[in-house]
């Protein structure tokens, strides 16, 4: 009984050791927290989650940020090594990223910061000298200083782009502090009617720099891509009403070549060149010629001219029968399924026909 209770009391002493944030593993995935967030890290990509703010990781008494930091310091991060974080993307509803937190990423080569981020702190990527590309959110209001600073100031700066989810003059309104960016990376910014990719890896629709939930096309990169409520639905085959126009719509993105009959909300549309073409036509379609009356399939039986020739419709769809058919006032001769304006003689009871009709 005794050696029960001490194997049980020493249980209970490496439970209380166990540090708030501890690190948890389930096969190559990593999780715990870091202040208000939580944290994952599977295969090097480090995703930040939650609603707050993350940890803090400097202790101001100690580091001063007058003076060069020196790249060896570091403290520990509840994920470990910071050597094998390659990608970090912070979500929507964390509120800023914390002093010091990912010092030292040096195999960190792409930041993606959700539009809920407001601060960067102190260091907060600094010594990430392998950072490439950023991808900095809408509502970022302040970095501090030092924040993207590499290890060693050098002319070889190490950040080349930045996708900044807002317009030149937003970008006016964010306080930057010393050491950060260098004016050797480029800039990239949002415009009217811009695409860019959110941290949940969906493509989100921008209008004058803010996020909008329009269900509209948008050309970006010379492709016309299908938006609804605000966000490109890459499985979407539809019709859209943009300036005026109906565009037909597959995967997602305008069909420019798309000649044929589909079906919208109960209706059969005539689709020329991507467009609904308002034609009284007929359409090859699925190896038949159905009627097209003002751009829709209408069930009518009638006459139809097309290809400078008249065709014999009945329910909607060219049939190729032979028989006297009536149409506007006149009769006509129609001979599998055509009009027949050369033919002169006898049919049907001696009824007498003189250039396709009766006389």
């Amino acid at each position: 009984m005794k050696k029960v209770l001490s194997l049980f009391l020493v249980w209970v002493m490496v439970l209380t050791l166990i540090p708030l944030g501890a690190v948890t593993s389930s096969a190559e995935t990593l999780s715990g927290t870091t202040g208000d967030c939580t944290w994952t890290l599977v295969d090097g990509v480090l995703t930040i989650s939650g609603n707050g703010k993350m940890g803090d990781y400097c202790d101001d008494d100690y580091y001063e940020f007058n003076e060069r930091l020196d790249p060896d310091v570091t403290r520990e991060r509840p994920w470990g090594s910071n050597d094998i974080v390659e990608r970090i993307v912070i979500l929507d509803g964390v509120l800023d990223i914390g002093e010091l937190i990912f010092f030292g990423c040096n195999n960190l080569k792409t930041v993606e910061i959700a539009d809920t981020v407001e601060i960067i702190h102190k260091g907060a990527f600094y010594a990430c000298d392998n950072l490439k590309t950023i991808y900095l959110g809408s509502g970022i209001k302040e970095i501090h200083s030092m924040a993207f600073m590499t290890a060693y100031l050098t002319e070889d700066y190490n950040i080349t782009d930045i996708y900044y989810n807002g317009t030149i003059l937003e970008k006016e309104n964010i306080v930057i502090h010393s050491s950060n960016f260098y004016e050797t990376e480029t800039w990239h910014f949002i415009t009217d009617g811009d695409l860019r990719k959110g941290t949940d890896g969906n493509w989100y629709y921008y209008e004058n720099g803010q996020k909008n939930q329009r269900t509209t096309l948008v050309k970006y990169k010379g492709k016309w891509f299908y938006i609804e409520n605000g966000v490109w639905n890459k499985k979407a085959e539809t019709l859209v009403k943009y300036e005026n126009k109906w565009f037909y719509v597959k995967n997602g993105k305008w069909d420019k070549i798309a000649n044929i009959l589909f079906a919208y909300k109960g209706k059969g549309f005539y689709i020329k060149n991507g467009k609904w073409a308002k034609e009284t036509t007929l359409v090859k379609h699925n190896g038949g010629y159905p009627y097209v009356e003002n751009g829709k399939w209408k069930k009518t039986t009638t006459l139809c001219k097309y290809k400078n020739k008249w065709f014999y419709v009945k329910n909607g769809k060219w049939k190729k029968d032979t028989l006297i058919f009536a149409y506007k006032d006149e009769i006509y001769y129609i001979k599998k399924g055509k009009v027949q304006s050369d033919f002169s003689g006898e049919v049907n009871l001696k009824i007498q026909i003189k250039n396709g009709k009766v006389v």
